[in-house]
């Protein structure tokens, strides 16, 4: 009996070492949810369930797109009517949306109840990015409309609806990027010439926050997680930077124009606009000018099973064809040590796509419908685990 046990146990520590010792992955990845002509501009995610797109600006669009993050491939770009050249969107309250609308100048509300579209602001000069900000108020930063595109002001919104001129300056210039950080200061960048400032809500005063060279600034969307502003540029750099709370400014994603999905660290852009993170900031998904909806996966959320490297040579489970594009063969070798085996078929967000029972030996799973990229397949048994990761074309 104590020998058995000592076996165990030795059995047992083989197992933990082998897991200690695998390094983890880096679980950035980036995915392309859906190709759109309609998806250009800014975007909002609502309750990790819904995702707003707009169209942009001079095209004559007069919709707002609805996508579905959970379903691949899933778009509806009349979803809400009622636009005129939507920039971006926003949460007012806790049942209206705010969308700055570039091509009639205004700035308009959305009833998610009563699916009501009203003015709130009208006569604007280009408006673009917005932002809220703890007390409820709108943030809109006008970029300048046809034929000049030069305007300098923000204006502001109240929860009541009353709008006003916030700040009227020269030193902006195309002011379109504008976020909050979770202290409730407001963040500008201007579209032309890199500049991104800092404004005091209270009072309007404003200074110069950090450059970013060479770029030329779309969108902002602040992380408290790392305190930490992602920052996209289009059709300059097609890159996103982040930039830290002292102003330093670092590479985060993006090198020439592309469209390549794949590790972050290879992953192209073209155009990055629109950005926001999901609620617990894990993802953040953007829009590009070139008319596609993606996400780059940060951290998995729990359960973490794609915390590990995934092994390639393993003495227990053999994955083949690797790419595969309709039947994935599983081989489960050493039969004596499988007791009920599962698995389970997971992607870099944790979603379980397939998940059953399975025999010792040789197991044919069909994996046709999955859509292309990378996947894990977690094998289990009782003391017993392996996660092998596989390409499907």
């Amino acid at each position: 009996m104590l020998l058995d046990t000592v076996k165990i146990y030795i059995a047992q520590l083989w197992i933990l070492s082998f897991f200690v010792s695998s390094s983890p992955i880096k679980a950035q990845y980036v995915e392309t949810i859906v190709s759109h002509p309609y998806i250009i501009d800014g975007l909002f995610l609502l309750n990790d369930t819904t995702i707003y797109t707009t169209p942009g600006a001079g095209r004559n669009i007069t919709t707002l797109g609805i996508a579905n993050p959970r379903k691949n491939g899933v778009f509806d770009p009349n979803g809400i009517p009622g636009f005129m050249g939507a920039i971006n969107v926003a949460q007012f309250n806790d049942s209206t949306l705010i969308v700055p609308c570039f091509d009639d100048m205004t700035v308009k509300l959305y009833n998610q109840n009563s699916g009501q579209v009203s003015d709130v602001a009208t006569n604007l000069d280009g408006p673009a990015g917005v932002a809220m900000d703890l007390g409820g108020n709108a943030y809109i930063a006008n970029y300048g409309g046809p034929p000049s595109y030069a305007a300098t002001t923000i204006h502001k919104i109240l929860p009541n609806g009353r709008d006003f001129s916030f700040i009227d300056t020269s030193v902006f210039f195309q002011p379109q990027a504008i976020a909050i950080d979770s202290m409730g200061n407001l963040y500008m960048c201007n579209s032309g010439g890199g500049n991104m400032w800092k404004i005091d809500t209270a009072t309007g005063s404003f200074n110069l926050f950090t450059n970013i060279m060479g770029a030329r600034l779309a969108n902002i969307a602040y992380r408290t997680k790392d305190s930490l502003f992602y920052v996209s540029s289009d059709d300059f750099s097609h890159k996103i930077y982040q930039v830290d709370l002292q102003g330093n400014v670092t590479l985060f994603a993006g090198s020439t124009p592309g469209g390549t999905d794949g590790p972050l660290s290879v992953a192209t852009f073209t155009r990055p606009l629109g950005l926001h993170f999901s609620k617990t900031e894990d993802t953040l998904y953007l829009a590009e000018g070139a008319g596609r909806l993606r996400r780059i996966v940060l951290n998995p959320s729990s359960p973490p099973l794609s915390t590990w490297e995934p092994i390639q040579d393993d003495r227990w489970v053999t994955v083949r064809p690797n790419p595969v594009k309709k039947d994935l063969i599983l081989d489960l070798k050493g039969f004596d040590k499988w007791e009920s085996p599962r698995y389970r078929i997971y992607d870099f967000e944790d979603n379980i796509w397939f998940q059953s029972e399975l025999r010792p030996g040789t197991n044919m799973l069909d994996v046709s419908l999955l859509r292309p990229g990378i996947y894990f397949v977690l094998v289990e048994s009782k003391g017993l685990e392996r996660i092998l990761k596989f390409v499907k074309q």
